[in-house]
């Protein structure tokens, strides 16, 4: 299976074990996200992981909760995230779990997004 990543900075302590674990299981890998701790813009990440969502593809999102001390909180980032896959395409939710610090979120594409 391909799988489309995109770890900002606040998640980069994720990105590695994600990665082992995905290759580990033989699927083919594609990172869009950063390898620096210097704060960046999430939605220019998540843009280009949207692009690689082919229909019956599925996106997974999971965000910080509460205030982070940047522009948007995670909650605000993933909302004008999904504004734009609900523009470019049909999407529709198959998950969505709110936790004490995050939220998990996976949505399945109808469409091509770009």
């Amino acid at each position: 299976m391909k799988v489309s990543i995109g770890f900002d900075h606040g998640a980069l302590n994720l990105r590695s074990p994600v990665i082992e674990i995905l290759n580990e299981l033989q699927h083919q890998v594609t990172d869009h996200g950063t390898d620096s701790p210097d704060s960046v813009d999430y939605p220019d990440y998540a843009r280009l992981v949207a692009e690689d969502l082919n229909p019956g593809g599925e996106c997974v999102l999971v965000n910080w909760r509460g205030e982070t001390g940047l522009p948007l909180s995670g909650e605000e980032a993933t909302d004008c995230f999904l504004e734009t896959l609900e523009q470019k395409s049909h999407v529709s939710a198959t998950v969505n779990e709110k936790h004490d610090g995050y939220v998990l979120q996976v949505y399945r594409a109808e469409k091509p997004l770009y």
